[in-house]
């Protein structure tokens, strides 16, 4: 447990002369409920619904649908013409639809989420009716007395009113990493979090008016922010609209404005760019990334960003610390070994961990030494990763002053003189200590400043008493994780404070042997210059010894050739998680390292890591077939409009024709997609297939389109409405096609769904064209979509063009495949293309 502060202090301001070991009572806490001062929780990962209708609503594409939907409205009433009002109509239906259901999805999502993060809610302790209690960070009201400690993060504003070596880091509010020391009077800011020490601090400044809410910038809240692969997919989109915006400008200048009045030529025009507005992509990327989050949070983990999402599948080097991490955070006293008197070694380091302010897993451990005797803590010098080690002040029952320092071993033992070194290490080598964690227990003059120790450096008069052993236990699923890991050929970095004895023991006891070999300390890390240090982060594979900031430069370095995960649970990970291209925190971790992370891993089992990156491939892969899918349709409805432009020929579709094809031919062919596809292949060279795609589809689709064009000609009796018939028929048919293509070349073992999902698509399809019924809802269907029936004598003409098309669909795949694969040779890439 904590220790308790010993010295009463006065509380400046509201409270004076109230004692601060008592706090407020209930009475007060009550006064201040009922007049609202409480530092109620307003979710800051979460938006509000206002904001999730108005960024679902205004959208760039709903605005440009708006603005097409008021000139086919405007047209309409200029002209009177019936088919500009439905085709008007047919674009608010689907504006609206996407709309709703994307505001519904991220409610939804939002909700799960939100559920999620109770399992991770903050609790603060506090001092009310003179006892400490542990509340939630919402029910703090002003004036609480609140105690914080190393790991904590500071949740409302106001002043120290006891410290014992507390360092403050302001890094997520100013940028700079700095340790800040605070004193008695220093206001602390919300936001800000605990590097070192204890103290308490008077809440002034809570909800609202805190630092943290006011500067809202800063909050780290969860959003469905466009990820990279999104914004290069809209990117697309928006070139794709330019272009077609330029051809109709082209089209409208070569033919002057007579044909203004012309609807055939205006409804063209209002196919072509509706065409090109990706609602249903944009829609369906969010969902799948939404249903990802809530897959991942299934598998345990907490996905705190939408772009965790696309990092997961990227990942390809992944760094770790330790303790906390591959080990549980818990460990065991072994032996102390002592230099000169065993009874007096094993009475000071129980003495010193029943005093000190630290409460980590290390001083736990200690704790279990019995206290011996009570005593007077004069002075405290907290533990911190910079350091790497604490020191106490004492004053014993009998009034004697000791004063002790706990260190690291490999540390504090450089800095005594060479006979203490020397006997040191005789100790350490006949008791075996190499492997464990071992600490090394320094007694110093009882005069000792503990400000001379800030400097790092030993009073010449510092004796050694004893070499502290500790082993800490292993996550039993390591060994599997780390195998799992290298068979899917991503890197691993181990990056410790521990000692190397210490990493690589445990390493070995993981059965990692082959970490081991390559290792490099913090010292050592040090004396290379930039360019070595680089080299160091890429061929090193075990790091020990480490400083916060020699964490963050290796992470730095790595990232100039790897996606880098990161993960951590306590704070001297905290840049380095920060900074990591992913960065994941264990629940078991300190508050604000989970805070800033972009996962927290819930069960703590580490072998669900493999299986959360490949949930993240599966992601990215779904949003990538579905682009596929949009894109070629999207594509080829512009290049029909760049041809009819050239070529001055017959634009064959009209906005709800297209709009069929989306329908049959794109969004209900993802349905089983988003249902069925599982795979997870890396997404290297993702534009280049996606393009190559692209090329291949679009080709085969304007081939299979136009040809069928030709042999309608050829069939007598033929009107215009039959011809675009025809040409739509054979272009349903092609999506469907593509849609197999898609799924069938990296899902042949599960032909069957995505097989009987295409017939049954087209037989719907079929069923629309084919038949005729006096049943309200098949009428409106059929004459929304301008879907008339075709003569039996139609499709052979139907059927022959598809066969070509589908020739060259298949053909031109292959081709493509093939070509990948050559650049994959080319690229060193391993993973197979099918």
């Amino acid at each position: 447990m904590p220790r308790q502060f010993d010295q009463p202090t006065q509380q400046n301001g509201a409270e004076t002369g109230r004692d601060i070991r008592d706090g407020l009572s209930s009475e007060q806490v009550r006064d201040r409920q009922r007049a609202g001062e409480v530092n109620r929780d307003e979710n800051r990962h979460s938006k509000p619904a206002l904001e999730i209708f108005l960024e679902n609503t205004f959208t760039v594409f709903n605005i440009i649908n708006f603005l097409i939907i008021g000139g086919l409205a405007l047209l309409y009433v200029v002209f009177e013409n019936r088919q500009l009002a439905l085709d008007s109509l047919g674009i608010v239906s689907v504006v609206i639809v996407n709309t709703l259901i994307s505001i519904l999805q991220e409610f939804r999502a939002r909700a799960l989420l939100n559920k999620a993060r109770l399992m991770l809610t903050r609790s603060v302790h506090v001092i009310r009716d003179g006892g400490r209690q542990s509340i939630p960070q919402s029910e703090v009201v002003r004036g609480d007395v609140i105690e914080i400690e190393r790991g904590d993060q500071i949740v409302v504003d106001g002043p120290v009113l006891q410290a014992e070596g507390l360092e403050i880091d302001e890094s997520l509010l100013t940028g700079e990493s700095l340790s800040i020391a605070k004193q008695p009077g220093d206001e602390l800011l919300s936001g800000s979090f605990v590097l070192a020490g204890r103290a308490r601090f008077r809440a002034d400044k809570v909800g609202s008016d805190s630092y943290a809410a006011r500067v809202t910038s800063m909050a780290r809240r969860y959003k469905f922010d466009a990820t990279p692969l999104q914004r290069n997919i809209n990117r697309i989109f928006e070139l794709s609209f330019v272009i077609a915006l330029v051809v109709v400008a082209t089209e409208i200048f070569l033919r002057g404005t007579s044909n203004l009045d012309d609807i055939e030529f205006i409804r063209r025009v209002a196919t072509v760019v509706t065409a090109l507005v990706p609602e249903g992509l944009v829609l369906l990327s969010t969902v799948i990334f939404a249903v990802g989050v809530v897959r991942v949070g299934k598998i345990g983990a907490l996905v705190q960003k939408l772009n965790a999402i696309e990092s997961f599948s990227g990942i390809d080097c992944v760094c770790m610390d330790k303790t906390g991490t591959i080990t549980e955070n818990r460990m065991t006293l072994q032996r102390i070994a002592a230099v000169d008197n065993a009874e007096r070694a094993h009475d000071l380091t129980g003495l010193f961990a029943h005093h000190t302010p630290d409460s980590n897993a290390t001083v736990e451990a200690l704790r279990a030494l019995p206290n011996g005797q009570n005593a007077e803590r004069l002075d405290a010098l907290p533990f911190n990763s910079a350091r790497k080690f604490s020191a106490l002040r004492l004053r014993l029952e009998n009034g004697t002053l000791v004063t002790l320092l706990l260190g690291a071993f490999d540390v504090l033992s450089q800095r005594l003189p060479a006979d203490q070194r020397r006997e040191l290490e005789t100790t350490f080598e006949r008791e075996q200590l190499a492997g464990g964690r071992s600490l090394l227990l320094i007694e110093l003059s009882a005069r000792t400043d503990l400000d001379e120790l800030r400097a790092d450096k030993l009073p010449a008069d510092a004796r050694a008493v004893g070499i502290i052993s500790l082993v800490d236990s292993l996550r039993p699923d390591v060994n599997e994780a780390f195998k799992l890991f290298q068979r899917e050929g991503i890197a691993l970095k181990i990056m410790s404070g521990d000692s190397t004895d210490s990493v690589n023991s445990t390493l070995e006891r993981a059965g990692l042997h082959d970490l081991t070999e390559r290792h490099i300390s913090g010292p050592q890390l040090a004396a290379l210059s930039n360019q070595e240090s680089v080299a160091a982060a890429a061929d090193t594979q075990v790091f020990s010894r480490l400083q916060p900031e020699q964490k963050l430069d290796l992470i730095r370095s790595l990232k100039k050739r790897y996606r880098t995960a990161m993960i951590g649970d306590g704070v001297n990970d905290l840049p380095a998680i920060k900074e990591a291209d992913l960065g994941i925190a264990m629940q078991s971790g300190s508050s604000i390292t989970r805070e800033v992370s972009d996962i927290v891993m819930l069960n703590m089992r580490f072998e669900t890591l493999p299986k959360i990156f490949e949930e993240g491939k599966r992601v990215i892969n779904l949003v990538g077939g579905i682009s596929e899918l949009y894109l070629t349709k999207n594509l080829m409805i512009l290049l029909l409009g760049i041809i009819t432009l050239l070529f001055a020929t017959e634009f064959p579709l009209t906005p709800r024709r297209a709009a069929l094809i989306s329908v049959i031919g794109v969004a209900m062919p993802v349905v089983f997609l988003t249902r069925y596809d599982k795979r997870t292949r890396s997404i290297r060279l993702f534009f280049r297939r996606l393009f190559s795609f692209l090329a291949a589809s679009v080709t085969a689709f304007l081939a299979g389109g136009y040809f069928s064009l030709y042999l309608a000609d050829m069939l007598p009796g033929m009107d215009h409405a039959q011809r675009q018939m025809i040409m739509l028929s054979v272009l349903i048919i092609l999506a469907l096609l593509t849609y197999l293509q898609l799924t069938l070349a990296e899902n042949r073992e599960q032909w069957k769904p995505y097989v009987f999902s295409a017939l049954g698509i087209f037989g719907l399809y079929l069923f629309l064209v084919s038949f005729e019924f006096d049943f309200i809802l098949f009428r409106i269907v059929t004459t929304f979509y301008e879907v008339e029936q075709i003569p039996a004598a139609h499709w052979p003409a139907i059927l022959q063009a598809s066969a070509l098309g589908a020739l060259l669909l298949f053909g031109l795949h292959q081709l493509r495949l093939r070509w990948l694969r050559r650049v994959q040779r080319r690229e060193g890439i391993a993973e197979p293309i099918s």
